[in-house]
């Protein structure tokens, strides 16, 4: 009896080990690739870049890789605030636009064509020090979709490109098809 606890023990410590060092290989991939450092010596500075009009009707991509991070959001609720952030280092693109949950995880991505149109107003942000943040709430999870997805409550580029021009550089010309008022 007592060697079969210990070797449960020891089979439960080699999974806890596996595990943990899966995580941090993931957060440190993460890092990699400029993820937000939350609650460490940088914190982010975000500018609400949600529709207050709108509803969370905007798809993203790759919910498929993060469902372990989704399911981490779906206990605390269906609603959370989404940080996005440009990846001008990410090896498969560029352009890419990384959609993180509260506390930094990644949960998707713009859709390639979406990452291009909204390049310019992502890299204003950065300009400034800031990145966008938005309303976000998850899809899916329950019955025969047992997978979750992301829908975000994002303004257009233009909009968001006047927004980053009247609250954190006023006056100036933000864009050639944006001109101040």
């Amino acid at each position: 009896m007592a060697e079969a606890v210990l070797l449960l023990a020891v089979a439960t410590l080699a999974v806890w080990v596996y595990f943990e060092r899966r995580r941090n290989s993931e957060l440190e991939r993460e890092r990699s690739l400029g993820a937000p450092v939350v609650g460490g010596q940088h914190e982010l500075r975000a500018l609400d870049i949600s529709n207050p009009a709108g509803e969370c009707d905007f798809h993203i991509v790759g919910e498929s890789n993060y469902q372990p991070e989704l399911r981490r959001v779906a206990k605390s609720g269906r609603s959370f605030m989404a940080v996005l952030l440009p990846e001008p280092n990410n090896p498969k693109d560029p352009n890419a636009i990384r959609v993180c949950a509260e506390g930094g995880r990644t949960v998707g991505y713009l859709s390639r064509d979406y990452a291009i149109d909204y390049r310019e107003a992502f890299a204003l942000l950065g300009k400034h020090g800031h990145v966008g943040a938005c309303r976000a709430k998850l899809i899916g999870g329950v019955g025969e979709k047992k997978s979750f997805g992301v829908m975000l409550n994002l303004k257009d580029p233009e909009t968001i490109l006047v927004d980053v021009r009247d609250t954190l550089a006023p006056g100036t010309v933000v864009s050639p098809s944006v001109q101040p008022f």
